[in-house]
């Protein structure tokens, strides 16, 4: 009967040590594969940010391109094309700029309200 016994426990530690590792199994394919999703997501982020940088690049190219005729031009002809739909306060305003600009050539100048409101209206 002892005997028995002996060998009903030992059956069940046996049973026990083998439940353990296939549950030990378990545990370590579960962890292969969220490693794996990771490793498969971390992938995915590069080539996500390999995609952003070249549409980047790309943009960046054409802005650059459209751009290049511009870049040899006088910068009063440029002022002078974009007053060209700019409304009348911006057009007043460079023209003051330009005065300002050239005060060492100007002896004395007197502009009156009036005279700016009546360019205001004149030109709207």
């Amino acid at each position: 009967v002892e005997e028995k016994q002996r060998q009903i426990r030992e059956a069940k530690v046996e049973a026990d040590l083998a439940v353990e590792a296939k549950e030990q199994q378990v545990r370590e394919a579960k962890i292969k594969g969220q490693i794996k999703v990771e490793e498969d997501r971390k992938q995915l982020v590069t080539a996500q940010t390999e995609n952003v940088r070249a549409e980047a690049d790309a943009q960046s190219y054409t802005i650059e391109a459209s751009l290049r005729p511009l870049r040899d031009l006088d910068p009063n002809v440029l002022q002078m094309l974009a007053m060209q739909s700019a409304e009348p306060r911006l057009m007043i305003s460079l023209a003051m700029k330009e005065l300002a600009q050239n005060a060492s050539k100007i002896g004395n100048l007197n502009i009156s309200p009036e005279l700016l409101e009546t360019l205001m209206k004149k030109s709207k």
